[in-house]
């Protein structure tokens, strides 16, 4: 009882409609008004609990009912929320009321409460169609309330908008078994004042019959009520002789109507009553049906997945082509209510055609599906689909008119309407999960749940929603392979979704590779899982094209072919070394790559002496009280392609301190002292111990590495010229491409057959991916000697092509040859990687 008359009270009633007692201790009503239940509070199965605003008022009212508590702060007289939070401050129950139809009127101020219409319902709480007002003015707190016992009757159809001799009229039926007296009861335009128009005395509706009221009665003398063709309400009221309300109530709002054109009662699949325009009026006669069209809406994806574009279909059902405009008035374009688009001047829809509205740039809309050319795509629109449902409403403008006050006014029609809805019983896979929501036969009414499906296969815009749509093609994700070798086998698994239209029921597939960027070999092209096999380095572009004899649609994936770095030794430990031990001063001459060392004495390492574990010895000097402070090393090693290398490791046995130069410039200084090094410079630190055979690691600049000959240059010095003892050992490792070598092509097997007959030609060959410019095979066959001339044809692909090859790991590719004269022919296979070639005949 939200708006009780005046002196009585309001009041809330809660009733346990299961079959276990609830535990309502902490629960709290916190919206409008707020109550929280004591702790221990428990209500039985079937029992009910009453709470009200004033505790005095209601006793008054209600002496022999107990309260079960009073609740602060007042509900709205307009609209509210009602929601219980339990204990956890997790809603659980909540009911949006309201004063506005279709919610009963009776309710508002007049005596009566909401109530539901069923005793124990398991319904959507805020959903005007599951309450009606009290049987009785007060409300039956505490107590189911009983049915009452007045018939229902139903307005089922008006005419607002009329020219002579026809007249506004309004459409009443009884839909019971036995015969209804209207007497005294109310017509009104205007639910908050019911009593415009009584009906007559002795006014009887037969069984299942209808009787029709016309302006010339409702608005007899101008004193009832006279219907507006710009929008208006009507309403009927149950009263007795009186004149008070007994509590039934039905009725409806419309928006602006086109001349000659009644709205009519509609009973939806779901059970809710409607009030579309007709296709003609039958006032007196159970109604024709909903007028459908010109245009309809078609398509609605509300929710897409990811960050794909909302989108409306409109379509039109006529054989005509239909002005999205007033011909008369060609700035009164149509409008689309709920996302707010107004149709640009110009705008027509073809007969039969197909129209869309976006929420996306137009020309982005066709990055997301494929649409025919003939499809107009406008957008985008302002507003948003809201993902719990809406009203969208396709709006036409009629004749401009002028309101009461002398203005222009351009009333709008309601041509289409929807209130589409993600939950029961409208489909829920629209609902943020890929499909659309779609209308089964454009020519039914929209308005209906029973009237749409989940688009199979995924949204169709631009496409009828019965007949064929394209495939939907994925690709798959883009690879990154790393390789030491060619080819590189790759995995392809492509992804098809199609509608199985029976009209198109065979759908084929083929991976290409774009742009014959290198060769391949498909395992099988025709098949979603195939190998491919690839003969190149660097990007390369896949395409898998989908055709079912009407759409060809095709998805791309990028393969990158990297060549991976291999583990290279430049210096191992215990290489040969040339070394200097005679003590002199080299200054810094020795350290250049040029620098002929080929006086220089020659020995594996580890070098040095004192430590009984040396495979070189070196000299002190035989003067063990002043040895030489410092011993000279040098190695050199070859590198083909300096830029392949992508980093160096080296390591240094020293003992006690050293400098280290590759081609003349220093890359490590370790245990010396800062500033220009001479001969004769000492160690900062005396080594011992383990550290005097450790391995110190550090990392040397690739950038150094020049093409050909390099060489690492070492002066290892002591601390003392009295240290007892020297080592040296040196390794340098790296990542890079290696050192390239041919492609190899394993032999052939001489070939005999009758001509004219063909020769299949089998090949396998790998390559290890270098030089990584061009990073690719070249392959071709050529005739070397024979007495005519040979054709290579490819046998699956069924097109000229220069050869097909194959990995003997993976599978043979395989070439036609056919012959013009018979003989004997020699054919050449050459693989060139570039910069070596390979030749098998």
């Amino acid at each position: 009882m939200y708006h009780p008359l005046q002196g009585h009270p309001e009041f809330l009633e809660l009733k346990n409609t299961g079959a276990e007692i609830l535990n309502l201790s902490g629960v709290k009503i916190s919206e409008g008004i707020r109550f929280t239940f004591p702790e221990g509070f428990q209500l039985a199965p079937g029992a009910f609990v009453v709470l009200a605003g004033d505790a005095d008022t209601f006793t008054d009212q209600f002496p022999d009912l107990t309260l079960g508590g009073v609740y602060d702060g007042r509900l709205s007289n307009s609209s509210e929320k009602i929601e219980l939070i339990n204990s956890l401050a997790k809603p659980f129950l909540s009911v949006t009321y309201s004063d506005q139809p279709p919610w009963p009127s009776t309710a508002d101020g007049r005596g009566f409460s909401l109530v539901p219409k069923l005793a124990d319902p398991d319904t959507e709480q805020s959903d005007p169609n599951n309450w009606r007002a009290s049987a009785t003015p007060g409300g039956s707190p505490g107590h189911n309330d009983l049915p009452p016992d007045i018939k229902p009757a139903w307005i089922t159809e008006v005419l607002a908008h009329s020219d002579p001799p026809s007249v506004d009229s309004v459409e009443i039926h009884n839909p019971n078994a036995a015969a209804l007296d209207l007497s005294h009861w109310f017509l009104s335009d205007d639910w908050s004042e019911p009593a415009k128009y009584t009906i007559p005395e002795e006014t009887i509706l037969s069984p299942g019959g209808y009787i029709v009221f016309t302006e010339e009665q409702f608005n007899a003398d101008n004193n009832g009520f006279a219907l507006d063709s710009h929008g208006d309400q009507v309403f009927l009221f149950s009263a007795d002789a009186n004149g008070k309300l007994t509590g039934f109530s039905d009725g409806f709002t419309f928006g602006a109507s086109e001349n000659g054109v009644t709205f009519g009662r509609l009973v939806t699949g779901n059970g809710q009553a409607q009030y579309p325009a007709q296709s003609r009026p039958s006032l007196g006669l159970p109604n024709i049906g909903p007028k459908v069209g010109p245009i309809v809406i078609n398509e609605i994806h509300y929710h897409p997945q990811g960050a794909g574009p909302e989108f409306v279909e409109l379509k039109n059902i006529t054989q005509q082509t239909v002005l999205l405009y007033d011909p008369q008035h060609p700035r009164n374009t149509w409008h689309m209510g709920g996302i707010d688009f107004q149709f640009p001047t110009g705008t027509s829809i073809h007969p039969g055609g197909l129209l869309i509205i976006t929420n996306a740039e137009p020309s982005d809309f066709g990055s997301h599906y494929v649409i025919p050319e003939n499809v107009p795509v406008l957008g985008p629109f302002l507003g948003s689909l809201q993902d719990s449902g809406e009203r969208l409403e396709l709006l036409k403008p009629d004749e401009p008119d002028t309101d009461s006050g002398g203005s222009e006014i351009v009333p709008y029609i309601v041509i289409d309407a929807v209130r589409y809805n993600d939950n029961p019983p409208w489909p829920s896979e629209p609902d943020g999960n890929g499909p659309s929501l779609e209308k089964l036969k454009p020519k039914r009414h929209g308005n209906d749940s029973a009237n749409w499906r989940t688009s199979p296969g995924g949204p169709s815009p631009g496409v009828e929603n019965m007949g064929n749509r394209p495939p939907r093609v994925m690709a798959g994700v883009d690879q990154v392979i790393e390789t030491e070798s060619l080819p590189v086998s790759v995995h392809l698994s492509g992804m098809v979704n199609d509608d199985a239209n029976p009209d198109f029921p065979t759908v084929k597939t083929s991976w290409s590779l774009s742009n014959n960027q290198t060769t391949v070999i498909f395992t099988n092209s025709g098949k979603l899982q195939t190998t491919a096999e690839l003969f190149g380095l660097g990007k390369h572009t896949f395409s898998l094209t989908v055709d079912d004899a009407q759409y060809t649609v095709s998805d791309e994936l990028t393969v990158e072919i990297k060549r991976a770095p291999m583990e290279r030794t430049f210096i191992a430990t215990g290489s040969e070394w040339r070394y200097l031990d005679n003590g002199s001063n080299q200054r810094t001459k020795w350290r250049a790559r040029l620098f002929d060392d080929t006086k220089w004495k020659e020995g594996p390492a580890q070098l040095g002496y004192g430590d009984n574990g040396e495979k070189t010895e070196l000299s002190f000097g035989g003067n063990s009280s002043n040895k030489h402070v410092t011993s000279y090393f040098r190695h050199a090693f070859e590198v083909t392609t300096p830029t392949g290398v992508i980093s160096l490791e080296a390591a240094l046995v020293r003992d006690d301190g050293a400098a280290a130069y590759l081609n003349g410039k220093e890359i490590l200084r370790s245990n010396m002292p800062q500033g220009n090094i001479r001969y004769d410079t000492l160690a900062s630190l005396t080594v011992g111990g383990e550290e005097e055979s450790a391995f110190q690691p550090f990392t040397v600049d690739p950038i150094l590495l020049v093409e050909g000959k390099n060489v690492i240059a070492v002066e290892v010095h002591q601390t003392s010229r009295t240290s007892s003892d020297i080592s040296f050992d040196f390794e340098l490792r790296g990542k890079g491409s290696g050192e390239n070598q041919p492609p190899k092509v394993l032999p052939f097997n001489d070939l005999t057959l009758a001509w004219p007959s063909p020769i299949k030609l089998e090949v396998q060959v790998s390559d290890d991916a270098l030089p990584s410019t061009p990073g690719q095979l070249a392959m071709r066959w050529k005739l070397k000697s024979g007495p005519g001339t040979v054709t290579l044809i490819d046998d699956r692909l069924g097109v000229t092509a220069p050869m097909h090859i194959g990995h003997s790991r993976r599978h043979r590719g395989a070439t036609t040859a056919s012959f013009s004269e018979p003989g004997t022919y020699v054919l050449i296979f050459v693989a060139d990687d570039g910069k070596a070639q390979s030749m098998r005949e």
